[in-house]
This record gives structure tokens, sequence and C-alpha cells, in this order.
């Protein structure tokens, strides 16, 4: 528990450009990050560095979101 596991996501993925961080709730940072966003549980869900959901994601909501995030950031 408090391991920080940083995984990039593929080119081809749907989620191309997106690094997906693990925080463990128990430890000093993830302790602080739930803090901030307000999570009451796992998992906590951050887009861009602002809090997105936590507890069971909704896949669609999710998609919708990194949709309009890749299509936002592809404007820029």
């Amino acid at each position: 528990m408090g391991d920080l596991l940083v995984r990039p996501v593929s080119a081809t993925s749907l989620l191309a450009g997106v690094v997906v961080e693990e925080i463990a709730l128990g430890s000093e940072q993830g302790s602080l990050l739930a803090t901030q966003a307000g999570v009451l549980f796992a998992p906590g869900i951050s887009l861009d560095g602002a809090p997105f959901t936590f507890g069971r994601p909704s896949e669609r909501a999710l998609r919708r979101a990194l949709d309009r995030r890749n299509l936002t950031h592809d404007r820029k």
C-alpha cells in the first residue's frame, strides 16, 4: 500500500495521452488528495487535476468527459 503506479496509455487507444496514477488512499499523498477533492471512498477519479467522481464510476460519463477533454486538448 502507498505505492505509486503510473501507466502511460497506448497512442492507439481511445485514451491516448492519458496517464493513470494509482495512489493509495491510506498514504499521506492519497489522504491529502482525497480530503482536497472530497473523496469519501475509493476509487476517486480526477481529470486534469480536477475532481471528477468517487465510488463506482459511470463508464458512459467517464467516456464523455474524456471525449470532451480530448476535443479541448486537440484545439490547443
